[in-house]
């Protein structure tokens, strides 16, 4: 708990008691001067209505303080929930991360420690082609990691014209150098299109999407064995689609950070829970709109980038 959160409620806590004495000492007041007057007029009218008056108030100010209790109770522990949730999201978050970047180190180091041998020039390009997969994935979870943790920044203003199709490419190339099902790829996009935009900030976005297509939907029921991925652009949108797992979950919680599907918890899917978070902050600040959807479990996913060209 941050402690922003644990001054706040403590501050909460302070001010509930120190109203909580101040009523009391108020009503001893007046029980106390109440008491007094009672012994002396108990008999009369007046002391009838009096009495009946005071036990209103006590009644009134008694409720009126105990659903303010209620609400300040209420509030902590609603706070208290939020913060343990999501220091459990931290926790899981830095394992996961802990893996995923152990992943390609060994694969680079695997590639140093054969090289150290005698090998065939064939060999030894194996091996280094290897370790440059290796590096470059794990290039990618530290952009990712780097990404979430300047989603307060500012996406540099400098926007440059490229061809898009030739950066969906790049990203593919990137996505796949480690998988080894096969991809049927598809892709509709005009060879000579060009977009004006920040290009890294819309590599990643993609590359994001792309990852994750790779990752889910190598374990869906209908397509053990084949995966197929489709890529086109019109109108001003870019939609991917495969038939990989799909979800059943409410798509807005998929880009909210470190959070894992079901699905990804039941299987053990390696992963953050950061990629499409990434790719929806990144998305905002571009002024682009993304947009996720599945008909259910094994029907597949598509994942639409709304851009301003």
């Amino acid at each position: 708990m941050t402690s922003k959160v644990r001054t706040r409620l403590r501050a909460l806590f302070i001010i509930l008691a120190l109203l909580a004495i101040a009523q009391l000492g108020w009503w001893s007041y007046l029980l106390i001067d109440q008491q007094a007057q009672i012994s002396q007029i108990l008999q009369t009218k007046e002391a009838y209505d009096r009495e009946s008056r005071f036990l209103f108030m006590i009644f009134t100010e008694g409720g009126f303080w105990i659903v303010m209790w209620t609400i300040g109770l209420f509030s902590i522990y609603k706070t208290f929930m939020q913060e343990r949730r999501l220091y459990q999201a931290h926790r899981d978050f830095l394992s996961a991360v802990t893996h995923e970047l152990k992943t390609p180190i060994a694969g680079v180091q695997l590639g140093f420690e054969a090289l150290r041998r005698d090998l065939s020039p064939e060999k030894k390009e194996t091996f280094i082609k290897r370790g440059l997969d290796a590096t470059e994935k794990l290039k990618f979870q530290i952009e990712h990691i780097l990404s979430l943790s300047q989603q307060d920044s500012q996406i540099p203003k400098h926007r440059a014209t490229f061809n898009l199709k030739q950066l969906v490419e790049e990203c593919i190339e990137e996505c796949t150098h480690d998988f080894h099902q096969h991809v049927q790829w598809q892709m509709a996009i005009d060879e000579n299109l060009s977009v004006t935009s920040q290009r890294e900030s819309l590599k990643v976005i993609i590359k994001s999407i792309i990852d994750n297509a790779l990752k889910y939907g190598s374990i869906a029921d209908n397509s053990p064995s084949q995966l197929f991925i489709n890529i086109d652009y019109s109108d001003g949108q870019l939609a991917i689609r495969d038939n990989g797992i799909g979800f059943e979950e409410n798509a807005d919680n998929l880009f909210i950070d470190f959070f894992r599907g079901n699905i990804a918890k039941e299987l053990a899917i390696p992963g953050t829970g950061v990629g499409l978070s990434v790719a929806k902050q990144m998305a905002d600040k571009l002024g682009y709109e993304i947009e996720i959807s599945s008909q259910g479990l094994n029907k597949g996913c598509t994942c639409k980038i709304r851009m301003k060209l």
